[in-house]
């Protein structure tokens, strides 16, 4: 009968374990259904959604639908897949569908697909498809399809400025391609042609002017700011430009010098290449770590006598060991404290109109708007095709034009193309890498082995 009883006793704990068990287990089932967690454990993070594929999954408000047409065991089916669900981590109202053209022609034919591995974004009103499947077509594909409104960025001409369907080395049509996948239409305006600055201008930009920009055109620049523009204007040392009085009045003031940095040559670059990794607190910065460099930069102050009407943010300086110069020739770079500027120098500042930045505010004749943005870079190479994938100097150039058009959800380190890893031993790292599993473990293995044949031969 004891036995008996303590049997009842020591089963009972048995099923009210495997209850409990059970019942934890549904509840971390429960958990992680509803509060999903991820990790990327690879060094290269090639399953992670870049940082601002991140934010605009997050900034969507409404829904998108993207159908995959993908055959059965295509490698892009899974690709997208992949991409899709973790665009979903952030943001369910992104849906996607998978369709087989081969099994299902009927959703392929009112679609218009044609060729297999297309995906038809859908928004609204509005349909992007996209051929190349990855991570930096559908976020540019997603940022298109949900934008509300056409949004136009102009670039002066007429003045030696980098052209935007120039491919050569100094050419923009890299920087072109970057603001078309950000959702933005990029146009050339010569103001001698159309003496003002188009109503659907939602920014314009002078990159790298090195003619006199005529009187009547800084005049229409001039109104187009106090009108509350947004402007972006990038000087190179000994630019012939003549803007120097339109910037004074807004804050800028300039000086025909070029920036020395040392360092720069310890990266493999030259001294007049100032390399910087550090920034100011800014919107444009917020979040960003990668280092930039600027070919040929020059320098820009603040007009003190501004300091009543406008706010001046420098935005990129260079380090302690730099200076800037105003012998724009010499051979050898030597600090002259008679003549030098020792650093930090900053390349890149933003001035923007004192008190509330407000998005309906007219100005009165004659005065400035606080809607005016405007940003000075003392250089316009760095965002040439030679140097616009480099490191950060992309990133930055977008960054800076995202924030004079009012998207932040844009503003950050964007997706880069796949690229294909390599790795790298030198001599050493080569020869360990061949003694440890060809000679060593072997050799180890064999000893082993003879040790345990002798034991068992004195048994």
């Amino acid at each position: 009968m004891e036995i008996r009883r303590r049997s009842l006793q020591f089963g009972s704990n048995t099923v009210l374990m495997v209850l409990l068990f059970l019942g934890i287990l549904g509840i971390i089932n429960f958990l992680g259904f509803r509060h999903r967690l991820r990790a990327d454990l690879s060094s290269s993070h090639n399953f992670s959604l870049a940082p601002q594929s991140v934010n605009v999954a997050k900034g969507l408000k409404q829904e998108i639908n993207a159908t995959g047409f993908f055959q059965e065991k295509s490698p892009a089916r899974t690709e997208f897949k992949d991409l899709m669900e973790s665009y979903r981590y952030y943001n369910p109202k992104i849906r996607y569908e998978l369709v087989d053209p081969d099994k299902d022609p009927g959703t392929a034919r009112r679609y218009g697909i044609t060729q297999p591995d297309t995906v038809v974004l859908e928004s609204g009103a509005q349909d992007i498809r996209v051929r190349n499947i990855s991570e930096q077509e559908l976020t540019s594909a997603i940022i298109r399809v949900s934008r509300e409104g056409k949004r136009v960025i102009y670039f002066l001409e007429g003045h030696g400025e980098h052209g935007l369907d120039d491919g050569d080395r100094a050419g923009y049509s890299s920087a072109k391609e970057g603001l078309e996948r950000q959702g933005f239409e990029v146009k050339s305006l010569l103001l001698l042609e159309q003496p003002k600055v188009p109503s659907d201008a939602t920014i314009l930009v002078l990159a790298g002017s090195q003619r006199p920009i005529l009187k009547e055109e800084q005049g229409v620049l001039s109104a187009y700011l106090k009108a509350g523009g947004q402007l972006l204007v990038m000087l190179d040392p000994q630019s012939q430009a003549d803007l120097d009085a339109l910037l004074l009045d807004w804050g800028i003031r300039l000086k025909n010098d070029i920036v020395v940095d040392p360092v720069s040559r310890l990266f493999g670059g030259a001294y007049n290449i100032p390399l910087v990794n550090t920034y100011f607190q800014h919107d444009i910065t917020r979040g960003f770590n990668l280092p930039t460099f600027f070919p040929l930069a020059r320098s820009v102050r603040f007009n003190d006598g501004k300091e009543k009407e406008l706010n001046y943010e420098p935005l990129v300086e260079t380090g302690t060991s730099s200076w800037a110069t105003t012998d724009l020739n010499q051979k050898e770079f030597r600090f002259d404290p008679k003549r030098d500027e020792k650093g930090p120098i900053v390349l890149i500042a933003v001035v923007t109109m004192k008190g509330v930045d407000s998005e309906n505010s007219k100005p009165a004749a004659g005065q400035k708007s606080d809607k005016t943005r405007l940003v000075f870079m003392g250089d316009s190479d760095f965002a040439s095709n030679l140097y616009f994938k480099s490191v950060g100097n992309g990133d930055l150039f977008l960054n800076t034009v995202t924030w004079l058009a009012r998207d932040p959800e844009l503003i950050s380190i964007r997706p880069q193309e796949a690229k294909s890893g390599s790795l790298l031993l030198t001599p050493v790292q080569g020869q360990i890498l061949f003694f440890l599993p060809v000679v060593a473990l072997p050799m180890v293995l064999m000893v082993i082995g003879v040790t345990v044949w002798r034991r068992r031969k004195r048994l």
